[in-house]
């Protein structure tokens, strides 16, 4: 059975606040927020197995299926073994980039869990955020436009990691099973 732990209040908060700036600056959001969107992941690793202090490059790509997506965000809770070098994006064909928040988890309530799972084991670990700019008609420019992100970490200590990647939008997402996505790389 898949573990499924979900970012809540700091990743709503951050895409509420984007959203809400954009359009506060006068910017079309677009479709309302009633309309669902369907949103996707993939997250790849540029290593399958590595050493202790090698560096290791995620790139995670999310896709907006549905050309309606506001306030669309990517997170990724990097593995407790795992430190941050640097977390960026590209821009995409528009020269539009998402921005990446990074933060420590402090408050296990900053997530919730279907499955039961204690949440506590996440306390220190470093989540990155990436909020995907407001633009036309949504958070990207059509259906099936891509924004990718990056991130490089490096291993602070050996054994298997398993770097997880979310995506979401302020709008109900009916189609949640491409919303999740892993990337397993093995330290000695």
């Amino acid at each position: 059975m898949k573990k499924a732990i979900r970012i809540v209040s700091a990743v709503t908060a951050l895409a509420a606040a984007s959203l809400g700036t954009a359009v506060a600056a006068g910017a079309d959001r677009g479709p309302a927020l009633s309309e669902s969107s369907d949103m996707g992941v993939t997250i790849a690793a540029s290593e399958a197995t590595a050493h202790v202090g090698d560096l290791v490059t995620y790139t995670i790509t999310a896709t907006d299926w549905s050309g309606n997506a506001q306030g669309a965000f990517v997170n990724d809770l990097l593995p407790a073994s795992m430190s941050l070098v640097s977390a960026t994006a590209t821009p995409d064909a528009t020269g539009d980039v998402a921005t990446a928040t990074v933060s420590t988890v402090t408050d296990p309530s900053q997530f919730s869990d279907a499955t039961g799972v204690d949440a506590g084991p996440y306390v220190g670990r470093t989540l990155v955020v990436f909020s995907v700019p407001v633009l036309g008609d949504g958070s990207f420019e059509s259906v099936g436009d891509a924004e990718t992100m990056q991130i490089v970490a490096v291993a602070t200590r050996a054994g298997a990691t398993m770097n997880e990647a979310q995506v979401g939008a302020l709008n109900p997402d009916p189609n949640t099973a491409d919303n999740y996505a892993r990337a397993p790389v093995t330290f000695s």
